[in-house]
């Protein structure tokens, strides 16, 4: 495997898209503690750079199907001073790089599952082995986005939504820590915890290790994470 561009293995990161989400990551750096995140790198998808510092930007559309057609992607392509992390990097993209692709379907020969830019970036980050990762403006619930009427189209946040979900899944069961900012329904984040775990009328009380024991674990049923 190549190098991760920014010569170390982060501990921590962001990653940083442009759905509504993004704005609470642009909140807690305009508050008075921005330091809470303690990130060690940001992660953009496509134009976050162009709202936010980023370390690495990912953008998995091929410069050559962008030319001519995004002039917004394409002027980050040309002139980002952070590595772009893509398909195939083009002599026009001088800080382009080539995504480890082979490498992700050896880590997970199963599956090849990769339908847009945060899945590629999730797969990523578990190959070079993050241990942390905060997910701003993944929203593919959220307010409708133009993708289109066709028939394929307007399933495509559904899909995308799936196919982070899955990779998401695939980081935490080799030990990674997934944050999804609480905003966004990417993996149930938004949902009030009276709606979670479907069926129970009387909701569980998890306890986690290291978790003091619930105040009401008599009047409800308490399950633990770890026997």
């Amino acid at each position: 495997m190549s190098e991760h561009p920014t010569g170390s293995v982060p501990k921590k990161v962001v990653i940083l898209a442009t759905g509504p989400s993004r704005n609470d990551y642009l909140n807690i750096l305009a508050s008075a503690t921005p330091d809470i995140l303690e990130t060690d790198e940001v992660w953009g998808v496509n134009t976050a750079t162009n709202f936010a510092r980023v370390d690495v930007t990912f953008m998995m559309d091929d410069y050559a199907a962008i030319k001519g057609h995004s002039p917004v992607h394409q002027k980050i392509y040309e002139t980002a001073r952070e590595p772009i992390i893509t398909t195939v990097p083009r002599k026009e993209c001088p800080t382009a790089i080539a995504y480890p692709l082979a490498d992700v379907l050896i880590m997970n020969p199963n599956r090849d599952f990769l339908n847009h830019c945060v899945s590629y970036i999730l797969a990523y980050a578990a190959l070079i082995g993050v241990e942390e990762i905060c997910i701003f403006g993944a929203d593919y619930l959220a307010a409708a986005q133009p993708y289109g009427d066709s028939t394929v189209h307007w399933q495509l946040p559904s899909r995308f939504l799936g196919c982070a979900s899955y990779w998401a899944g695939f980081c935490e069961a080799r030990g990674m820590k997934v944050i999804a900012t609480p905003n966004s329904p990417f993996l149930d984040a938004d949902t009030i915890p009276e709606e979670r775990l479907y069926g129970y009328l009387i909701k569980p009380v998890i306890r986690r290790d290291g978790d003091p024991v619930p105040q009401d674990a008599k009047s409800k049923l308490v399950v633990n994470s770890k026997e």
